[in-house]
């Protein structure tokens, strides 16, 4: 009797702490993420600015391979976002839906107020800076402020993953989400009484 309640103790043992180690692994996956979207906010530069230059500097990327306008990083391309977006993405896989879709509405804010700064300093001869520091605070303040969803981490079975990238639905209740299948127009190859 004692050997088998030594047994059904350590199997128990055994399946908690495996299920107590998914539990961890499922938060650092979220911890993750959202410490590498603050990573790529507090990575920006501070002050963004766009001007003309006097003589053009050789650029082989450019189509006439000088260049004549200096530009910041986060000004030249929209690799910011996407990277927020590929953090949201994660986020979204592992069922936290709303720290997800924030990571997005903070992507699309640097880019508005990219292309905004952007519009603007190119009307302008001398060209034009923006301290955008007070903007770098709030985005990290709504970053650190977002949590889990608690049922995310302890359920038992595992999270999907996208396959397709196709179309979603999701229930706004609990988070879960599943692909469902992309409607395909109709072509007159699909009609049975077609003949080449």
């Amino acid at each position: 009797m004692d050997i088998a309640i030594l047994v059904s103790s350590l199997l128990m043992g055994f399946v908690l702490s495996i299920y107590a180690g998914v539990i961890v692994a499922r938060y650092m996956s979220f911890d993750g993420a959202i410490n590498s979207a603050r990573s790529i906010v507090f990575n920006l530069e501070q002050v963004w600015e766009f001007r003309y230059l006097e003589n053009g500097i050789p650029d082989p990327e450019s189509p006439s391979e000088r260049r004549t306008v200096f530009m910041s990083k986060v000004i030249a391309s929209n690799q910011i976002s996407w990277r927020l977006t590929e953090c949201g993405l994660e986020l979204k896989e592992l069922g936290h839906w709303k720290a997800g879709l924030e990571l997005d509405k903070i992507g699309m804010e640097i880019d508005a107020l990219r292309d905004d700064f952007t519009e603007k300093a190119q009307l302008t001869p001398g060209g034009s800076s923006l301290g955008v520091t007070e903007h770098i605070a709030d985005w990290h303040r709504r970053i650190s402020s977002l949590v889990p969803v608690f049922w995310q981490i302890i359920k038992l079975w595992p999270n999907s993953r996208y396959k397709h990238m196709s179309c979603i639905h999701i229930d706004e209740a609990t988070g879960d989400w599943h692909e469902v299948e992309a409607k395909q127009p109709k072509t007159v190859f699909d009609d049975p009484n077609y003949t080449t």
